[in-house]
């Protein structure tokens, strides 16, 4: 454990992990690997309220950092591959902050990412082939809403899924907002009455309308 309740901490080596009850107590942390910061399977634990850091000075690295402890807000953050960000509460940003990688995955468990008034900037890659690849893309989920803003120039933006529990959900981005993911089940069912609904709120009247919305 590292504890550095009100002060900086700055970690750089060619990997870093954590151990099994691993945990970094600070208020500012910046971490910086040639390879990778955290994995998937082990996220870096933090209660830092203030993050940013780089994974992947080289060919490959990836960026894995949970904060278990009210919200964060992220600095510039970079990753040769994916840029995994937890948060028990507000994922916010400094002005001019960044995230950036091929692909970047947000959550935060009882707040929100971004806000309406500053939306959260990342700078995401898309694959040259234009087809799906998990490997690229956005990822994101909040109990509140979730603005984000991709500001890759001309950038298509590739998505798995964006999920607001009770929030809105804003996105922008510069080029095509393109579906990434894979696991998508196409209901008919759902897609009939969506359709019946769209043809008979433009050819029927109020009353009519609302009589295939009660039929549904």
């Amino acid at each position: 454990m590292i504890s550095n309740v009100s002060g900086d901490t700055s970690i750089t080596g060619k990997n870093i992990v954590q151990g099994t009850d691993g945990y970094i107590k600070t208020k500012d942390l910046v971490l910086n690997a040639t390879n990778n910061v955290g994995a998937m399977d082990k996220l870096i634990q933090t209660d830092a309220d203030h993050l940013s850091g780089s994974a992947g000075q080289t060919t490959s690295g990836m960026f894995a950092v949970e904060v278990l402890h009210g919200g964060v807000e992220l600095g510039n953050i970079s990753a040769k591959d994916t840029a995994y960000i937890k948060s028990a509460s507000d994922i916010t940003q400094l002005n001019d902050a960044t995230v950036t990688a091929n692909r970047v995955e947000l959550y935060s468990q009882t707040g929100g990412i971004g806000s309406s008034t500053d939306a959260l900037d990342i700078s995401v890659e898309a694959p040259s082939n234009k087809v799906k690849d998990a490997a690229y893309g956005l990822k994101a989920e909040a109990a509140d809403g979730i603005y984000i803003n991709n500001i890759k120039d001309k950038g298509d933006l590739y998505i798995d899924s964006v999920i607001s529990h009770t929030g809105d959900v804003e996105l922008t981005t510069k080029g095509s907002f393109i579906d990434n993911n894979d696991n998508d089940i196409f209901d008919e069912t759902a897609a009939e009455k969506l359709l019946r609904w769209g043809h008979g709120q433009i050819l029927a009247g109020v009353e009519s309308t609302a009589k295939l919305q009660k039929e549904m």
